[in-house]
């Protein structure tokens, strides 16, 4: 069985919104940061916006009639009879306290779930405990008089004349039931960045939510403007503000810099303890919470360190995370400030979309609360990756977070967090090679370096590929740094020495080869399990040579790198039987072969060499009869045959 509404003999008068006050008190320092930093709350007197108070639900509406009556003037005995049938309907269980009179002309008796209250021109209105208390101690000029109450002895709302109020026994908070809140709206806590045309609050409207305020300049987690305005945590943990009943879509806490004036420790705790308690009064609602707007300089660290810590605060509580940190860096705003940390009105008309977008996102629950979270913030923020798209989610060697079509961002505990450009070239390769399945994770953001650019990306072994992009071709190609090639190439100099690969590191007859190109440069890098890695000077006299002759499919692979001797130079070869051949090259003699473990070669080495015999002007030939002979620059030609060995021919 329902139980009765006592419900007043006439309506309720409107409640009376909050009017503007100024709140440009400065705020109490406990513990100032080593950093040379100016109160925000400074800015007050220079006519900046925001500097008010918007605290919905509070009145100064004059008492309504009745209350001048002396409670001595009407029948005490006639009063308790109201007063105690009105309990016994409301099951509100035994008396605990007699009938007391209140100035006004107000009657109560207190019972074991309620008090009751005669109220003058309304007669007996039960009330929560609470908020009688409330009422009676604090509210009583601004609340007015009891008119009405509704609901259970569970919840009970009573209707002032200037507004409804509850007790929500979950939190152990009196709320205020002047407007409902739902789905749609947003509850937004804030300091002078917020207000409902600032870029916060013309951002949460254009994201398709209706915003109701509990804000004031100078205030924060622990920042209050005294006799104005309470903090984040005063107006939440001490009832002062009086939340609205209801479940909002979204609850909106916003990062102030007024805090940098208290520990960070304390500024932490405060905010745990704030967002733990909306978390017990708003069940179904979704809060977000952000970190500082701030500028990318000196002066401002303090307020991004604090807004990291925040950060913190939203990871432990697993609540969703927006950041504006280095907003007016990132976006370019400078220009746009009134002052150091607050924006003109031509600001806050550029910012608000951008507001809207992020605030879009994080009402979805996308969020950026860990390492991801911190390198987005660090590097760029949203002004270059956008706004999250996903939240992070697990791969294999670490984590991913998806923002739009432009970036993600990866995480390892090897390589830490890095972004991927996926409209780029090298992002495109990371993609065709199936992500993190292919490459590993980034161990570093894509970077320009001279001639293109590069991005590594590593296993969970430490093994490490770079993609490099060159802008001359348009191209992107990976070197395995695992490799013995790419080994080389780095310890050769890199694309500063070599240029950028033409090609990813190919299997070549029973090795490996990667061609790369600076200019008119080309450079052959070939390996194989017998010679290791060697580089060919690809527009080279010896490579071609070598290359038409066979290449490693006849004289194997090169088991030096090009060396110079004389006036000219030599490459040796190594096939996988073992068999070894020489290239030598002169300006005079070109390029031409030799049995690098033949009797002629031993002989041409012992008896001077290139200094004495030159360079061979042909390859060494085999002769009719079994033969073999090689001539040089000097005339001399070397032949051997088996009876007769190495002989000399002028």
């Amino acid at each position: 069985m329902s139980l009765p509404r006592f419900l007043a003999p006439r309506s309720a008068l409107s409640t009376a919104l909050a009017g503007l006050l100024l709140c440009g008190a400065t705020v109490s320092a406990q513990a100032a940061p080593a950093e040379n930093y100016t109160q925000v709350s400074a800015y007050a007197a220079e006519g900046v916006p925001g500097y008010d108070s918007e605290m919905p639900y509070s009145t100064s509406v004059a008492p309504e009639h009745g209350q001048e009556a002396a409670a001595g003037l009407v029948n005490r005995e006639s009063v308790e009879a109201q007063l105690d049938t009105v309990a016994r309907s409301w099951q509100l269980g035994e008396p605990r306290e007699p009938v007391t009179g209140l100035d006004g002309g107000y009657w109560s008796k207190t019972f074991t779930h309620g008090t009751v209250v005669f109220s003058p021109g309304y007669g007996a209105i039960p009330l929560a405990q609470e908020v009688y208390q409330k009422w009676l101690h604090k509210e009583r000029n601004i609340w007015g008089t009891p008119v009405s109450s509704e609901g259970s002895t569970q919840q009970i709302t009573t209707r002032f004349t200037n507004g409804a109020y509850t007790y929500h026994s979950a939190s152990g908070l009196v709320r205020s039931a002047n407007k409902p809140l739902g789905q749609g709206d947003a509850l937004v806590l804030g300091d002078s960045q917020v207000f409902d045309t600032s870029w916060v609050g013309t951002g949460i409207n254009q994201a398709g939510f209706r915003p109701t305020f509990f804000r004031c300049g100078g205030v924060g987690y622990l920042a209050s403007s005294p006799g104005v305005c309470s903090s984040y945590s005063g107006g939440v943990l001490n009832n002062e503000w009086y939340l609205p009943v209801g479940n909002p879509s979204v609850i909106y806490v916003h990062g102030s810099g007024n805090d940098v004036w208290f520990k960070d420790t304390d500024t932490m705790n405060a905010a745990r303890q704030t967002i733990q308690k909306l978390k017990i009064a708003y069940p179904d609602s979704r809060i977000i919470m952000s970190d500082i707007f701030s500028q990318k300089i000196p002066d401002q660290r303090v307020r991004a360190y604090l807004g990291d810590r925040l950060r913190e605060v939203a990871r432990e509580e697993k609540v969703t995370f927006l950041s504006v940190k280095y907003w007016v860096t990132d976006y370019q705003g400078a220009s746009l400030l009134a002052d150091r940390v607050h924006l003109s009105d031509a600001g806050h008309k550029v910012y608000a979309p951008r507001f809207a977008a992020s605030f879009r996102q994080a009402a979805q629950g996308y969020t950026l609360v860990s390492a991801i979270g911190l390198a987005h913030a660090n590097t760029g923020g949203t002004a270059l990756y956008g706004v999250p798209t996903s939240n992070e989610f697990a791969i294999s060697g670490g984590v991913a977070q998806i923002f739009g079509s432009k970036y993600s961002f990866y995480w390892s505990e090897r390589y830490g967090a890095h972004p991927v450009y996926f409209l780029g070239a090298i992002g495109a390769k990371y993609r065709a090679a199936d992500y993190q399945n292919g490459y590993g994770l980034p161990t570093m953001p894509e970077h320009g370096i001279a001639g293109g650019a590069v991005q590594r990306f590593g296993l969970t072994t430490g093994q490490t590929t770079a993609i490099y992009w060159s802008a001359s071709s348009g191209k992107t190609h990976a070197v395995w740094e695992a490799g013995s090639i790419g080994n080389r190439y780095n310890a050769g100099g890199g694309s500063g020495a070599f240029g950028f690969p033409v090609e990813d590191e190919t299997a070549y007859a029973y090795g490996a080869r990667q061609v790369f190109e600076n200019g008119s440069r080309q450079t052959h890098f070939y390996w194989s399990k017998d010679t290791g890695a060697h580089l060919m000077n690809g527009r080279g006299s010896i490579f071609a040579q070598w290359a038409n002759s066979g290449g490693a499919h006849t004289l194997g692979f090169p088991s030096t790198d090009e060396q110079a001797v004389s006036n000219g130079s030599v490459q040796f070869f190594k096939t996988a039987s073992g068999a070894e051949t020489g290239i030598w090259w002169s300006p005079a003699s070109g390029s031409h072969k030799l049995n690098s473990r033949g009797a002629l070669y031993r002989h041409w080495v012992s008896n001077g060499y290139t200094r004495s015999i030159g360079f061979p002007t042909t390859d060494e030939q085999a002769n009719p009869h079994g033969s073999y002979s090689v001539t040089f620059t000097s005339g001399v030609t070397l032949k051997w045959t088996a009876r007769g060995g190495v002989q000399t021919i002028r």
